[in-house]
């Protein structure tokens, strides 16, 4: 029973994680970023500014990190490719 119930959230979280993808690849990362951006402002931006510094920080590292980990991985096959 606890094996089926593990197996199915495994499943759950590909699913989910397949699904943001398409719609990443859908509707665009810039349009993603600058709409998280945008409702950050709108949500945070009023009543609390600090927290709306520090969210958008947090959004720029989180859409920028894929890249980042991408660059660090390149540079270090290249190193030992040689």
């Amino acid at each position: 029973m606890p094996m089926v119930l593990f197996a199915k959230l495994i499943i759950l979280a590909i699913a989910k994680k397949v699904i943001a993808y398409g719609i990443a690849r859908t509707y665009g990362i810039p349009k993603l970023y600058r709409r998280s951006i945008k409702l950050n402002h709108r949500l945070l931006l009023q009543n609390h500014p600090a927290m709306a510094a520090k969210t958008q920080r947090l959004l720029r590292i989180s859409f920028r990190f894929p890249n980042t980990i991408y660059d660090w991985a390149t540079r270090i096959v290249r190193k030992y490719d040689k």
